[in-house]
Formats: structure tokens, sequence, C-alpha cells
């Protein structure tokens, strides 16, 4: 009977299933954001991709057709190049498809409102009595930040193409460098 009373009878807490809103906070820290995105697709040396996509397939089939006899199989920096810059072009594709204009032509908030700036005066030079078109940096932040979270799929999905892509450029640049050090150094 002592055991009984001994044991611990206060309730413990009931964890209650995550809110939809809880999800929706947790899902817009995990996908990358349109701003994100648009710094890796800014990047130039990703752009290179578009060359190696179409010459990996045509030194591939010249290797195929004049080269059979003396190598068997495409190696393997043809074939990591290859489907690097297949996921890069196609990330490349995705975000000029769904990436809001708002945020592929401005870099941040404040180059919004600058622009809106120059329009404004130069709607006063020329159109002093139309007062209709009012902006504020708050709207300006709020527009852009709207744009920058639209279409969550669409993120993930270009964010994954831009990851798996760069990855395999990485595993690209380790096998290439992996080959230069194992080779023999000259005395």
């Amino acid at each position: 009977m002592a055991d009984h009373l001994s044991q611990d009878t206060t309730p413990k807490p009931v964890e209650l299933p995550p809110t939809p809103a809880a999800w929706k906070r947790l899902l817009r820290r995990l996908i990358p954001t349109w701003k994100a995105l648009n710094s890796v697709n800014n990047v130039y040396f990703l752009h290179i991709s578009y060359v190696v996509l179409v010459a990996v397939p045509i030194i591939a089939a010249l290797q195929h057709d004049l080269l059979s006899k003396w190598i068997h199989s495409i190696p393997l920096t043809f074939r990591l190049g290859f489907f690097s810059s297949l996921f890069l072009s196609l990330a490349h594709m995705f975000f000029q498809a769904f990436a809001p204009q708002l945020v592929r032509r401005f870099e941040s908030p404040n180059d919004l409102y600058r622009d809106l700036l120059q329009i404004k005066s130069l709607q006063k030079q020329y159109l002093p009595d139309d007062e209709a078109f009012v902006f504020n940096i708050e709207h300006c932040r709020e527009s852009f930040s709207s744009a920058n979270f639209r279409a969550p799929c669409a993120r993930a999905i270009c964010g994954l193409l831009y990851g798996v892509g760069i990855l395999l450029g990485l595993c690209l640049l380790l096998e290439r460098s992996l080959i230069v050090l194992r080779a023999p150094v000259a005395a």
C-alpha cells in the first residue's frame, strides 16, 4: 500500500500536435527565399552550365563513334560535369519561370524604393497635378517580402535543383583534385 502512495500522481501535460501556423513558420525557415535563390542565380560561373550541357553529349557522341576502340566508357568527369550542368540549368530555368519579377529585378526593398523615388520625381516634373501615386518605404518592404515568400513549392524545387547541381559540381572538383594529388611528382 505504501508503494501505491509513493507514485507520482500529478497529471502530465498533454503534447498538442503542431498547429498549421507552426508548420507554416517551419517551412518558411526551411525553404530558401527567392532573394536567396536570386543570389545563386546571379553567380556568373554557374551560367557556364549551358555550355557544358551542350558540349558533353557532343563529346560523348564523338567518343562513342570515333574513340570507342580506345576508350570504353564516358569518364566520371564528363558524367559529373553533365549532370551538374543539367541540374544547374534546370534550376536557372525554374527560377526564371517562377520567381516573382519584383525579386528578379530588385536586390532589396531599398532598390525598389529608390526606383519609385525616381518615378515620383518624374511624375512631379511632368504630371504635377497627379497625386494618385503614393508609396513609402514600408510599402516597398511589404511588397518585396510578400513576393520573396511566394510559391513555397517552386522555391523548394528550385533550391533543391541548385543544391544538387552545386553538390555534383563539388564532387567533380574533388574528383579532379584527387587525380592531381595522386599524380607522380617529377623530380
